[in-house]
């Protein structure tokens, strides 16, 4: 049973594709913990409605010291379907973004681990680079 786990820092200048009903928007954050449910909603969204082979699975926001807005969908990669657990949150003004995968039959036995890790999140002071 294997997964792979990813995290990117990005600034508060960055930009976020998301895709609407109607038509595609460039959306310019500067995130902070109120954002985190909208961003990730938008996220989402995009992502489900710009590949048909994706299915949304679920979403939540996590509320521990800071929020964490996470959301999970399944996808395709060649002839097999993989299950996607996607977070983010913010941190000094950047944007923290995490991404979790592995093979959709092996969801079942990540799910308790995944969700333990989003949980464990903590902040550390002094810990962000400059």
């Amino acid at each position: 049973m294997a997964g792979l786990f990813r995290a990117n820092i990005f600034n508060s200048s960055s930009v976020l594709a998301a895709k609407t009903s109607s038509s595609s928007a460039l959306i310019a954050i500067g995130l902070d913990n109120k954002d985190v449910a909208t961003v990730k909603d938008l996220m989402q969204q995009g992502i489900v409605e710009g590949n048909s082979t994706c299915e949304s699975i679920s979403s939540s926001v996590i509320e521990l010291e800071i929020k964490i807005g996470c959301f999970s969908f399944s996808s395709l990669a060649g002839d097999s379907k993989l299950y996607n657990l996607m977070f983010l949150f913010s941190l000094d003004d950047q944007i923290v973004l995490g991404s979790f995968n592995c093979m959709h039959y092996d969801m079942d036995g990540w799910l308790e681990i995944t969700g333990q890790m989003l949980r464990s999140i903590r902040v550390v002071q002094g810990m962000t680079s400059q």
